[in-house]
C-alpha cells in the first residue's frame, strides 16, 4: 500500500500516473523511453536527458529541495494506519 498527495478530487476508477523524475545520461536510453500516457500535457518521456553537469540543474527546476522537504513532512504528519492495523 502506498499514498498520494493530490491537488484535486480522483474518480473512482482514474487512471493515476506519477513522475518519478528518473534522469539518464545516454541518448540511447533517452530516446527508448517513450511515454504512451497520451496526456496532452505529457512531455513524451519517462525520463530526463541530463549529462553528469546539469543532474542538479533538472532536480531543482522539477523538484527544489523545499518542494521534497515539504512533500516528506506532510507525508510523516498524515495518518496512513487504520484502527486494525495498529
Amino acid at each position: 500500500k502506498f499514498g498520494y498527495d493530490h491537488i484535486r478530487d480522483v474518480e473512482r476508477g482514474e487512471e493515476l500516473t506519477f513522475d518519478y523524475n528518473a534522469v539518464t545520461e545516454s541518448l540511447t536510453e533517452y530516446s527508448a523511453a517513450v511515454c504512451l500516457c497520451g496526456h496532452s500535457s505529457c512531455r513524451g518521456s519517462f525520463l530526463h536527458f541530463a549529462t553528469a553537469d546539469c543532474y542538479q540543474q533538472v532536480m531543482s527546476r522539477n523538484a527544489p529541495i523545499a518542494v521534497r522537504f515539504s512533500g516528506l513532512v506532510r507525508g510523516c504528519m498524515k495518518k496512513v494506519m487504520s484502527k486494525e492495523d495498529e
